[in-house]
């Protein structure tokens, strides 16, 4: 359980919402935290929000061999290139390659979409 906590903090970290430290018992808060984020009852370090995706998104970036918060242009470069590479059609390589190349430029793209609309 005390994973899943650090996660939903490095969560709210990553969109920039100012976390204080809680006891491992005190679910109540930290739900009450996330519920004000959501609302926009809570202050947010846009700059900090604004420049990096949030950290989730660390393994994608790993995924696309590209350096965490690359320009989307230089990711879809990379996914041309690695959907090239891996085409089961082009080597002989297993399809779980190309689904979780074709999986993180997916969440990338997402991201900065939802990023660019507000």
């Amino acid at each position: 359980m005390n994973q899943i906590i650090d996660r939903f903090y490095r969560i709210l970290r990553s969109y920039g919402v100012k976390t204080d430290t809680y006891e491992d018992t005190d679910y109540s808060a930290a739900w009450d935290e996330l519920n004000d984020f959501l609302s926009g009852e809570v202050e947010t370090d846009n700059t900090t929000a604004k420049s990096l995706p949030p950290d989730f998104l660390r393994e994608d970036y790993r995924v696309m061999e590209v350096e965490f918060g690359a320009p989307f242009k230089v990711v879809k470069k990379q996914y041309l290139f690695l959907v090239k590479k891996y085409h089961p059609d082009r080597n002989n390589t297993s399809d779980e390659k190309i689904k979780a190349v074709n999986i993180s430029y997916n969440r990338i793209r997402a991201w900065e979409r939802a990023k660019a609309e507000g």
